[in-house]
C-alpha cells in the first residue's frame, strides 16, 4: 500500500476505534465530567528526563552573545500547527529587523565567531551531562546502564505569553529582557520543505556523507505497572503489509536541552545530550503480549501516524496499551564523526487524539559522543572537536535559507 503524505489525505478520515481497554473505558463513564483535560502521573511520558537535567537558554549575535537584547529584535505572535498550540494561543518569537540592513555594511560580520562564544557556555554543561549519563541515573533515582549521545536539532525556540505582555508592547518589541528569560519557552523542530531541500543538496554535497533511506514506525506504549514510563517498539514493514517489530526499549532520557536563540539567523539551535538505556528483561509472557499488540495493527495510509487497530485489539494482557504511533521516512547521512537525519514525521497521540506531520533535521554529533564515552576524556581535544562542530553548524545549517514560522 503506497505511503500517503499527510497533507495529501482525504479530510474523511474513518473513524479511529479508540485505543483505550474497556476496563478504562468503563471507569471514565463513570467519573466523566465536561472540565478541560487533566493531565495525571498514571499517563505515559511523552518526553521522560534523567534525574536533576539541566536545562538553558541563551542568546547570541554576529560577535557572540549580547550584553543585551538589541532594539533591532523584537518579540511577535506567529500561528503555529501543532497540538500544543490549537487552544487559541499564539506563541512568540525573537526576530532581528537588522539582519539584512547588518549584512549589507561592509565588514560588518567579517571575522566573527559566534560559535566560540556558544562552545564556552555550552561545553560544561556538555560535560557534566555526560559524566550524569555515564553514571547511568534514570528519573527515578535507580541507576542503569546508558549509552549517551550529543545531537544538534534545528528550529525555531517559542516563547510563551508572560503576564507582563501587553499588546501594545508586542506591536513595538518593547518587551523587558527579564520577561523574555522568564517566559515558558518550547523547541519548534519542524522545518520548511525549502529548508530541508537546502540542507540535502548544499550541506550534505559539501560535507560528502554516505546515504541510506529508512521506512520506520515506532508504537509507543504505556505500561500499567510502571507509571510515567513508556515502552518504544520499532518496527519495519514485511512483504505481508504487516508491521515487523525488531526492537524494544525504553524511552531515552533526556539528561541536557541547551536551547540557543540565533539573533542573526531565522533558524534556532538546540543541542541536546540524551541517553539511551539498557532494555529490562523481559519475560516471554511480556514479550508475547507487546508481540500481539504489534501484530494487529493495521497500516493504514489514510490514518494520522499511520496506523489503526481493530476496536478491543490496542490493548494486551491487561498491562501495555498504546498510546501514541510514528511513522518516519527518514534519509540518514554518514560520515566519519558526525550522522545527519533527515526525516518526514507522522504522528498521532491517541491520549489527547491530535495528531501532527513534521520534517525535521538533526545532526548527531557521534564524534564528540565518542570521546566522551571514553574513560579518561582528554579535555582540550574534546573542546577544539565541540567548537569545530560548531562552526560547520554556523556555515551550513544556520545560514542554509533563514526561514521565519
Amino acid at each position: 500500500m503506497p505511503y500517503v503524505p499527510p497533507h495529501k489525505r482525504h479530510s474523511n478520515e474513518p473513524v479511529r476505534p479508540s485505543p483505550v481497554p474497556a476496563s478504562v473505558l468503563s471507569k471514565f463513564s463513570r467519573n466523566l465530567h465536561l472540565g478541560g483535560r487533566k493531565k495525571t502521573n498514571e499517563q505515559p511520558a511523552r518526553i521522560v528526563y534523567a534525574k536533576d537535567p539541566i536545562w538553558r537558554w541563551f542568546y547570541v549575535g554576529s560577535d557572540g552573545t549580547e550584553d543585551e537584547i538589541p532594539p533591532s529584535v523584537k518579540l511577535v505572535p506567529v500561528s503555529i500547527d501543532s497540538s500544543e498550540w490549537r487552544d487559541g494561543r499564539k506563541p512568540l518569537v525573537l526576530v532581528n529587523t537588522d539582519v539584512g540592513e547588518r549584512d549589507s555594511k561592509i565588514g560588518a560580520t567579517v571575522g566573527s565567531t559566534p560559535w566560540l562564544s556558544v562552545a564556552e557556555k555550552v561545553e560544561d554543561d556538555i560535560f557534566l551531562a555526560f559524566e550524569l549519563a555515564k553514571g547511568g541515573m534514570g528519573h527515578d533515582g535507580s541507576w542503569m546502564e546508558v549509552k549517551p549521545r550529543l545531537v544538534a536539532r534545528f528550529g525555531k525556540i517559542l516563547f510563551n505569553e508572560h503576564p507582563s505582555f501587553s499588546l501594545e508592547s508586542l506591536k513595538d518589541g518593547l518587551v523587558p529582557e527579564i520577561t523574555v528569560m522568564r517566559s515558558k519557552k518550547s523547541f519548534y523542530a519542524n522545518v520548511p520543505a525549502s529548508y530541508m531541500e537546502n540542507i540535502r543538496n548544499a550541506a550534505v554535497l559539501k560535507l560528502g556523507f554516505r546515504m541510506e533511506e529508512k521506512d520506520i514506525y515506532y508504537v509507543i506504549l504505556s505500561d500499567e505497572t510502571r507509571p510515567g514510563s513508556a515502552i518504544s517498539c520499532k518496527c519495519t514493514v514485511k512483504e505481508d503489509k504487516r508491521l515487523n517489530m525488531y526492537r524494544v526499549e525504553d524511552k531515552p532520557l533526556r539528561n541536557c536541552v541547551v536551547d540557543i536563540s540565533c539573533l542573526d539567523h531565522n533558524v534556532d539551535l538546540r543541542l541536546m545530550v540524551y541517553s539511551k538505556r539498557q532494555p529490562p528483561t523481559r519475560t516471554d509472557s511480556e514479550l508475547c503480549d507487546i508481540r500481539k499488540l504489534i501484530d494487529s495493527a493495521v497500516i493504514d495510509p489514510n490514518v494520522k501516524g499511520g496506523l489503526r487497530w481493530p476496536l478491543g485489539m490496542a490493548s494486551s494482557g491487561g498491562r501495555y496499551s498504546v498510546c501514541v504511533v510514528w511513522h518516519h521516512v527518514i534519509t540518514i547521512y554518514r560520515g566519519p564523526t558526525l550522522r545527519l537525519k533527515v526525516r518526514e514525521a507522522d504522528r498521532f497521540d491517541f491520549t489527547t487524539g491530535t495528531g501532527e506531520a513534521a520534517r525535521e533535521v538533526n545532526l548527531v554529533l557521534k564524534g564528540i559522543g565518542q570521546k566522551l564515552e571514553e574513560e579518561e576524556v582528554e579535555r582540550s581535544s574534546v573542546s577544539d572537536m565541540l567548537k569545530d562542530v560548531l562552526k560547520l553548524i554556523w556555515d551550513h545549517f544556520l545560514s542554509a535559507d533563514p526561514y521565519l514560522v
